[in-house]
């Protein structure tokens, strides 16, 4: 009898182990297959931002899944094989290599764009699509795109999603225009959740700072002109008239 229990507990035992082995093995492949992704599936950019430039070199943000690694990845990125979507000319711009530095969990592939009279009245965009290799074997496929857009015109920064908590949801080009006179900038770099610091050094309490010289702004404004208001001149709010959030 006990020597039966004894069997059993032996097989109990080694099934076990081989269970354990199977998910160590499932643990380290999954380890293995690291994955890089856009953080976003578009960026734009204006001239506007830095009028005597003639180039500007655009930093795309990736993150990964998978585990840190102790040595600098690369991974490329490319036209789609399938593209509808891009209207940019081979001339207008110059994709770079991307990079996750070691011990990081988000990298950046920077796109080289130049500036030229095409710009003056057009938007031109550009599809770009992060192809796997020896580091990055995986890709997410609902973020693997992105389309970056650049022109010489007056258009929603690519960070207005964290500028509208403090100047308002509604994007018009009259409202932007008011807000870079007001404030004597041509852009305010601020996006807290970014990894890139380099682009986005602006500290929350600047942006306060400039929310309260375009409220005095807009306010002088409107108490000189009491039956015409400064109002959106485009988009969704046309015609309306302009609020900040309290």
């Amino acid at each position: 009898m006990s020597r039966g229990l004894g069997d059993v507990y032996k097989r109990q035992l080694l099934l076990l182990a081989g269970l354990w082995g199977c998910e160590k093995s499932d643990i380290m492949l999954y380890e293995q297959n690291a994955a890089v992704y856009f953080e976003s599936g578009s960026y734009s950019y204006s001239f506007l931002e830095d009028p005597q430039a003639d180039t500007k070199t655009v930093r795309l943000m990736v993150d990964i899944s998978g585990s840190q690694v102790d040595y600098d990845r690369e991974f490329t990125v490319s036209r789609p094989a399938v593209d509808t979507l891009t209207t940019a000319e081979p001339d207008q711009y110059k994709l770079g290599k991307g990079m996750v530095k070691a011990n990081e969990y988000s990298g950046y592939v920077e796109v080289e764009i130049y500036k030229d009279e095409r710009l003056n009245d057009s938007i031109y965009q550009v599809a770009l699509e992060i192809q796997p290799n020896e580091n990055f074997p995986e890709v997410r496929l609902n973020k693997k795109t992105m389309i970056l857009s650049f022109t010489n015109k007056v258009i929603q920064p690519a960070n207005w999603r964290w500028l509208r908590w403090y100047f308002g949801t509604p994007f018009s080009t009259r409202w932007w225009t008011f807000i870079c006179e007001a404030t004597g900038r041509t852009s305010l770099p601020y996006f807290p959740t970014e990894a890139d610091k380099e682009t986005w050094w602006m500290s929350v309490g600047e942006v306060i700072a400039y929310q309260t010289i375009t409220r005095l702004a807009l306010e002088e404004y409107n108490a000189k002109h009491p039956n015409d208001p400064l109002t959106h001149d485009d988009g969704d709010y046309a015609g309306q008239k302009i609020e900040m959030p309290d």
